[in-house]
């Protein structure tokens, strides 16, 4: 195997300047080097750390488990599925509230509590949006959440949803399910 690979050597030390240049070279790649396996650790992390919340979440039902697993998440990596999930969780709590009768006594607590998942849903949804406001499920997320609470004839709801699956249109317009649930809204 002798001569199939050829060996360079070079030798900073009979010139100063190739000597700086070189190890500046070093050190740039050196530290290029740790910066992409550091963000690319905390990716890896955040993911597995996500997949972990969904198969806990698989085994035993407890929203709180995948809400705190994706807010782990989402505190080493800012990522728009993350948001999307997390405003999926509110809406999940915000369809089981509505669902249930609660005592006279409870009203305002349950209205209180109502109002703070809507603002969740709609903050992650948004927050998904902004992180990337050219994938059309971001806005899909966002026009479900006003589609949600239509019924109850909340102010505005009709028209954000309108615009959200306007803007979903937009950026995805040949998507069937965008114009069947754009017309879901609409009943």
């Amino acid at each position: 195997l002798e001569g199939v690979i050829r060996e360079k050597v070079i030798v900073f030390s009979e010139n100063p300047g190739k000597s700086f240049v070189g190890s500046l070279i070093v050190i740039v790649l050196l530290i290029v080097a740790v910066s992409t396996v550091y963000f690319a650790s905390k990716r890896l992390i955040a993911f597995a750390n996500f997949n972990s919340a969904i198969i806990a979440y698989s085994k035993d039902g407890n929203l709180d488990t995948i809400e705190s697993g994706i807010k782990r998440s989402l505190s080493l990596e800012e990522n728009d599925f993350f948001y999307r999930t997390l405003a999926d969780v509110f809406l999940a709590r915000l369809t089981t509230l509505a669902q249930t009768e609660p005592p006279q006594d409870q009203i305002e607590n349950v209205q209180n509590q109502f109002l703070s998942y809507l603002q969740n849903a709609i903050g992650n949804a948004q927050a998904a949006r902004n992180r990337s406001p050219e994938n059309y499920l971001n806005w899909y997320e966002l026009a479900r959440i006003y589609q949600t609470v239509v019924p109850l004839k909340l102010a505005g709801a009709y028209d954000e949803g309108k615009k959200a699956y306007a803007e979903a249109q937009r950026v995805n317009p040949t998507n069937p399910l965008l114009k069947l649930s754009e017309a879901q809204l609409e009943l």
